[in-house]
């Protein structure tokens, strides 16, 4: 449901843009058109990361460390996480 929404928000929005990108030389938009570009853009990269890269690092790291601790403990994920970052500040 959330990536639906997140590719309806995308097409909306470029859909919104689509007049200040496309019309740079038009008076008026000297300032909105790399306003619209720098907007299209974040959006297109926020999308793609989301939607892509973020569920295959989930994927990646989420198994590795899962595997390496015990779950027959309640908060044993958590424990384990914490004290790697405990570790980390204290070097």
């Amino acid at each position: 449901m959330t990536r639906a929404r997140q590719l309806t928000t995308l097409c909306l929005l470029s859909l919104a843009l689509a007049p200040l990108l496309f019309e740079a030389e038009r008076p008026g938009t000297e300032i909105l058109h790399p306003v619209a570009v720098v907007i299209f853009s974040g959006l297109i990269s926020s999308t793609l990361l989301d939607t892509f890269l973020t569920p295959v690092m989930f994927w990646l790291f989420g198994r590795r460390t899962l595997s390496g601790c015990s779950t027959a403990r309640p908060g044993a994920f958590w424990r384990h996480h914490m004290n790697r970052i405990d570790f980390a500040f204290t070097r």
